[in-house]
């Protein structure tokens, strides 16, 4: 790669992820009006990884020796996970369907721990309609048509597994982190995820001020977690990024 090629490959990075905060940002100026009330749950030893654009909480204590990750919904941001396998020799999957994802990736160097697949995650095996965001810049879009990010006119179709199904094909050892950033589909695999892949740590972007009934959703998916074991151990002021851990990093059999 030439100097100038080089440049303007940082320049773009650095425009993409100054495009992430501004969306971030407008997604807190919401959320302070809109947000429910929702108080942490459980005390853990709070590490933020990631940049500003695509920050996450890990419950550090809580976390065994080289944790596996299965990371859904990369982008153009992949901090949190090169900081995980920098700190905690981690075992990264990644997963993204997004174009702009597949080919961003495909440029960059990683550890032999890091591996991708360019596959989304949906409650069903197959190929389904993807709708691109509503905004060409951004980059992560939707299965979901109904929330107000993503345009209904530009869709593509893209391939999409079960949690169920990656797991038999990936076989992990065992899974200790699933990282959610999939733009509103939370809502839709979340069940999938609690019943099928039992894990210490759910890190997730809820998308909640996508949806009118944003509010109920988030809370809703709060119950499920709790029912199941993980508590809330960390969350942005924001209420956007919000990490359940299950109590003393032990899975549980509920």
């Amino acid at each position: 790669m030439g100097y100038y090629e080089a440049i303007h490959e940082g320049n773009l990075q650095g425009a993409q992820m100054q495009i992430i905060r501004l969306k971030r940002l407008k997604r807190k100026v919401v959320s302070f009006f809109t947000r429910p009330h929702i108080a942490v749950q459980m005390k853990a030893k709070i590490k933020r990884l990631g940049n500003d654009a695509g920050d996450f909480f890990v419950a550090e204590d809580l976390l065994p020796e080289n944790p596996i990750v299965f990371s859904f919904g990369v982008g153009t941001d992949t901090s949190f996970d090169e900081e995980m396998m920098e700190r905690y020799h981690a075992r990264i999957f990644a997963f993204d369907p997004t174009p702009k994802a597949i080919e961003w990736v495909k440029n960059r160097h990683y550890k032999k721990e890091f591996s991708f697949f360019p596959v989304g995650l949906a409650h069903e095996d197959g190929e389904a309609e993807f709708f691109l965001p509503k905004n060409p810049e951004h980059v992560s879009g939707s299965t979901d048509f109904h929330s107000s990010n993503v345009s209904t006119n530009n869709r593509i179709k893209v391939p999409m597994k079960t949690i169920q199904t990656l797991i038999q094909e990936i076989k992990p050892e065992r899974i200790d982190i699933i990282k959610l950033d999939i733009e509103g589909s939370e809502f839709t695999v979340i069940d999938d995820i609690l019943e099928y892949a039992p894990c210490r740590q759910i890190l997730m972007e809820i998308h909640y001020i996508f949806y009118q009934d944003g509010k109920e959703r988030l809370l809703d998916m709060v119950k499920k977690l709790n029912v199941k074991g993980y508590y809330l151990v960390a969350k942005t002021e924001s209420m956007d990024v919000f990490t359940f851990a299950q109590k003393g990093g032990v899975i549980s059999d509920q």
